[in-house]
């Protein structure tokens, strides 16, 4: 009998009709899986983030202010930020016995051999150069109790601004702070830093300069002979500290005049600076 034309299918649309269903839970399996795998994804990203932040919140702040120091120093500085002398600190409480296996692992060379030091005659400071890091590290013992040891670690990288000398860049000063800092993380991530930059300026207005360009909020003043030293607060900077008069602080910038040199000597650190401010015998 024939079959109506109305009510006639090809045979390739009846096949297609058939396998409709299949192809139905094909596409919600594969709705299924892209939604797992973003899913995972997102998850993957919430855990990265909680636990970089939670293994070195302190190293972190550090890098972030080490960078916002360098650009906001380097148009004041003679020469750049490259050419100052650069200055990082760490404090830090560990348990007893640490200052040795410290220092261990810090003063070696590229080959994973004890490299040259030098130490007091109590074995309470130890000083020794860091080709691999690019600067010169010290290590002093600052206190000890029956379980614990107050340690301060010290890097020096750069030159001051002469002919000839070799520029630091920002990505090696902050690669070797990095570095330093992930050494220091191997016995404590609960530590406290600072940093200055040491050089020379020109422009006798540089704390203006600087201050302006970190829209920074002015809480202290001093001014000692040829020093003049002007603390400050900005948003540009993660660490501070409370300054004498109980106001927030996180940035010093301080102006010497060098009577020796003949030069206007620049010292900017964050949250203070640590240190002698002049450059003379160091």
């Amino acid at each position: 009998m024939p079959v109506p034309y109305e009510s006639y299918q090809p045979a390739s649309n009846r096949q297609s009709s058939m396998t409709t269903p299949k192809r139905a839970n094909k596409r919600k399996g594969g709705k299924r899986t892209a939604v797992l795998v973003l899913l995972l994804c997102a998850f993957w990203a919430i855990w990265q983030a909680q636990h970089q932040t939670r293994i070195a919140p302190a190293r972190q702040m550090l890098l972030d202010d080490l960078g916002s120091l360098w650009d906001l120093s380097d148009h004041e500085m003679t020469g750049g930020s490259g050419a100052a002398q650069w200055t990082i600190r760490w404090n830090m409480t560990v348990r007893d016995g640490t200052m040795g296996t410290l220092a261990s692992v810090l003063f070696t060379d590229a080959a994973g051999n004890p490299s040259d030091t030098t130490a007091d005659q109590n074995g309470k400071t130890v000083k020794g150069e860091l080709p691999h890091y690019g600067g010169r590290v010290t290590l002093s013992l600052v206190a000890s109790t029956a379980e614990s040891e107050q340690l301060m670690l010290l890097y020096e990288a750069g030159e001051t601004s002469e002919a000839g000398a070799r520029q630091l860049t920002k990505h090696e000063l902050i690669q070797a702070a990095e570095a330093v800092s992930s050494e220091v993380e191997s016995f404590t991530d609960d530590y406290e830093s600072s940093m200055h930059a040491k050089g020379y300026t020109y422009n006798n207005d540089a704390i203006y300069a600087i201050s302006r360009l970190a829209a920074a909020k002015q809480v202290d003043s001093y001014v000692d002979g040829g020093t003049v030293s002007d603390t400050f607060f900005t948003n540009k900077l993660k660490n501070e500290v409370i300054v004498d008069n109980g106001q927030r602080g996180n940035l010093q910038i301080a102006l010497h005049r060098n009577t020796e040199a003949q030069k206007l000597e620049l010292i900017v650190g964050v949250p203070v600076i640590t240190g002698d401010y002049s450059l003379v015998n160091e």
